[in-house]
């Protein structure tokens, strides 16, 4: 089963890229749509910095990684978050 929430709004699941197209992250978004969850990850993005010390690499939204979730897999994906954190 797919997750929804109160408002109606889908958990779509998706990875972060660097500038070179590696996978650097994964996050979720609750949006109405698979359009809104796109333009809600948008904003989250960080462009690549050159700082003093180095250059960060920016993290951008993998649109190819996103999927609905089920409610079983947002529990996979919250539990392999805090196991990396921790």
């Amino acid at each position: 089963m797919k997750l929804q929430n109160a408002k109606g709004e889908w958990n779509y699941h998706f990875n972060w890229i660097d500038e070179d197209g590696h996978t650097v992250g994964f996050n979720d978004v609750w949006a109405s749509s698979k359009r809104q969850a796109v333009k809600r990850a948008r904003a989250m993005e960080s462009p690549a910095r050159d700082y003093s010390w180095g250059r960060m690499k920016g993290m951008f939204l993998d649109t190819r990684s996103m999927y609905r979730a089920t409610a079983e897999q947002a529990r996979e994906a919250d539990r392999l978050g805090w196991m990396m954190t921790c």
